[in-house]
């Protein structure tokens, strides 16, 4: 059931739902990429309690198949209480199915935590938002705000708070903005991007400081959200 472990690996990240859901493709191009995470997979919640009573705090990410949406629903809260260092994300194919989530989480449920994985996506920029999740940022695809009944003036603060301008915004920014919003969307740090464009810290913050001003969004994560939308054009699932 165990797949891809390494007893070097530090912390967990944890792949709920079957081998169609999550490939041992994703989970190798997973653990490549992370290599002080050790990515499993696991068919269902119950081998989740059942095979890591002793590594709670060490659980980094769970990521769940949105086959498994509505017992994700029913055990939420149970999962947050036992997982508290845990990032949950639901994994999907289906906008609608996480579009509910959302309605359900402008409730004040514990669904309002929850961020959200595309699968509909080509692998480097499946990655690049697996990258960001495992950094700790919430995501929630821009995508999921274009029903109304999710993002009309009746939306709770928190889903507003997630919505990011329109993808075309991007044409305000530079070459050099567009470089490091890049960089930024995928997780690295300002003094990676400085030493990688052969700039100074300085000036990657100025960068980003312009960029978040140009987009009208509040931080580096929702400039990177923005970003991302922009380049979701789905060329294929990550196999």
């Amino acid at each position: 059931m165990n797949v891809l472990t390494n007893v070097k690996k530090t912390q967990r990240g944890v792949f709920i739902g079957n081998s169609l859901d999550f490939s041992n493709t994703i989970l190798r191009f997973a653990a490549a990429e992370f290599d002080c995470i050790d990515f499993i997979r696991i068919a269902a919640f119950d081998d989740l309690f059942g095979d890591m009573p002793e590594s709670d705090a060490q659980c980094r990410m769970i990521i769940i198949s949105e086959s498994l949406a509505e017992e994700l629903q029913n055990n939420i809260t149970v999962l947050q209480e036992k997982f508290t260092q845990a990032q949950f994300v639901l994994a999907y194919r289906n906008p609608e199915i996480a579009r509910d989530f959302i309605l359900q989480g402008q409730h004040g449920t514990a669904l309002a935590k929850i961020s959200f994985l595309p699968m509909t996506l080509e692998i480097d920029r499946w990655m690049a938002i697996l990258r960001l999740l495992v950094c700790g940022e919430k995501y929630v695809p821009y995508e999921l705000f274009d029903s109304p009944a999710s993002a009309g003036p009746d939306a709770a603060p928190e889903a507003r708070r997630n919505t990011v301008p329109p993808a075309s915004k991007l044409a305000k920014l530079t070459e050099r903005e567009l470089q490091v919003l890049s960089s930024v969307s995928e997780g690295k740090q300002n003094k990676i991007i400085a030493a990688e464009l052969a700039l100074s810290e300085h000036t990657v913050k100025l960068h980003i400081h312009n960029m978040i001003a140009k987009l009208g969004v509040n931080n580096r994560t929702e400039a990177a959200i923005c970003y991302l939308a922009d380049q979701s054009g789905a060329d294929g699932p990550p196999r």
